[in-house]
């Protein structure tokens, strides 16, 4: 795909999540007030950001940079003094000078770096307070009660059956298993019985490996602290080994993966809206 080519295919992606949402509000029968609703409204307000972001870069890319900033600043039509767009335009550089095409690269691998990191912070948060807010809406049913033990009951070596307990404390245990739930286990309580086992093994193994991914960007600067994990998404390889940078090794010149995990996770969440079954409003909070 061209550049061009590129752009065109994320622009069509944008504009399909309103019509998407406007077709799943009228099928489910959910208000515009529904977290079911709004989650395509946070979605979409974040692949905004990375479209006009990667379209900042292309355009700079096709033209002479340092005339398009003379030009600008001349007719006084944009300050660049505080603007991350004027660090793209001095990207032309003399093929001599090795410090300068340094330069160059570092700038080009940064600004892609954190268009990539944008959209997966903005795209996982977007989903986990969506995922969270039906989770504390539907959680208090008796479903809930019953998933919990089994679930501590496994991963705790059935401690539930070695110890009496009464029902105060056996609510207060229930209570920190769910103040405690990761997404993971959020996930996996409301799409318990509701998606076939192979697609809901598929969405829980992706859900893991984008909240690795969004753990090493968000709280260690890119640095993974635990036992190697790797997984191949949109052509991408994520190489996480403990110690080091996490690595991505691509074969395409712009590769567009993190636009493909990004819509993937928009795929996860209709996937359980539509097979959910709840027909009362789970409010977005204003």
């Amino acid at each position: 795909m061209t550049k061009v080519e590129i752009l065109d295919k994320l622009n069509f992606d944008i504009d399909s999540i309103e019509n998407q949402a406007e077709k799943l509000s009228d099928e489910l029968s959910f208000s515009k007030k529904d977290v079911r609703y709004y989650f395509y409204g946070l979605f979409q307000g974040v692949t905004d950001e990375y479209y006009l972001g990667l379209n900042t870069y292309i355009f700079f890319e096709f033209v002479d940079p340092h005339k398009t900033f003379i030009l600008y600043e001349e007719e006084k039509l944009i300050n660049f003094k505080n603007n991350h767009i004027k660090k793209l335009l001095f990207t032309q550089v003399d093929p001599r000078d090795l410090i300068s095409i340094k330069n160059k690269e570092i700038k080009i691998k940064r600004y892609k770096h954190n268009l990539e990191r944008n959209i997966i912070l903005g795209s996982f948060a977007s989903f986990e307070t969506c995922i969270n807010l039906i989770f504390e809406h539907l959680c208090n049913e008796h479903d809930f009660e019953k998933y919990a033990i089994e679930k501590i009951k496994k991963n705790e070596k059935s401690f539930l059956n070695k110890y009496e307990f009464n029902d105060i404390q056996k609510n207060v245990i229930i209570e920190k298993f769910r103040l405690e739930s990761s997404l993971y286990k959020k996930y996996g309580f409301l799409t318990e019985n509701k998606l076939d086992k192979v697609t809901r093994g598929i969405d829980l193994e992706f859900i893991k490996f984008i909240s690795i991914y969004r753990n090493c960007l968000l709280h260690n600067n890119g640095i993974y602290n635990k036992t190697k994990y790797e997984k191949e998404y949109f052509g991408s390889n994520f190489i996480f080994e403990k110690g080091k940078q996490y690595r991505i090794e691509s074969t395409e010149e712009t590769p567009l993966s993190h636009w493909k995990i990004s819509f993937e996770i928009k795929a996860i969440f209709t996937r359980l809206i539509t097979n959910l079954n709840h027909n009362e409003l789970i409010e977005y909070p204003d």
